[in-house]
């Protein structure tokens, strides 16, 4: 809550109905007409700015027709323009194995830094789904993501290695009780 207070507080207003939402929406329609076109292969890097005009729809030109980007202000339907639906798809898989990573680390007992980790990569994801896309935060993103995917996969087998551990701990203490019931029967 304290972000969203300091945002309101310098007059931050969201405005889902606003020009630049409104510009938005137009530049991912226009991606997403771009991406069916070309499923397979896309467009190539840095592609978008050259085809925005060709692909835009009716209601984009009507709205604004000299408006221009030269990237679409989503990373998914960036990465969509640049590689096709395989890459797109490779990259929300790779996405959904990560956010179970996520999970898995979120409701793990412990390990603070690793779930400011999450956090900082929930937020990568949320601002790249509205703004245009910068190799810097690309990487960033790439990054965050590793790191938290590693960082859930490591829990994952510790938690493992604590189950496995109780499970024969267990089956010693019933073998050693066994075992003491034998032999003061004998």
């Amino acid at each position: 809550i304290p972000p969203v207070t300091f945002l309101l507080a310098f007059g931050f207003v969201p405005q889902v109905g606003g020009a630049t939402f409104l510009a938005r929406t137009d530049y991912w329609r226009s991606a997403w007409n771009l991406i069916l076109d070309n499923p397979l292969f896309g467009k190539g890097f840095d592609s978008f700015g050259d085809w925005y005009f060709v692909y835009r729809d009716q209601l984009a030109i009507d709205r604004s027709s000299g408006l221009f980007t030269d990237s679409t202000p989503n990373l998914i339907l960036e990465l969509g323009v640049f590689g096709g639906l395989p890459l797109l798809l490779y990259y929300l898989v790779l996405q959904a194995f990560t956010l179970r990573s996520a999970l898995r680390i979120l409701t793990s007992t412990g390990n603070l830094q690793a779930k400011i980790v999450v956090v900082t990569w929930i937020g990568f994801h949320l601002q790249s789904a509205i703004s245009p896309s910068s190799l810097a935060l690309i990487t960033l993103g790439f990054v965050l993501t590793g790191i938290v995917y590693g960082a859930g996969q490591s829990i994952k087998i510790e938690t493992g290695a604590r189950r496995e551990q109780k499970q024969s701990n267990s089956k010693n203490r019933k073998s050693g009780a066994a075992t003491k019931f034998v032999t003061s029967t004998i």
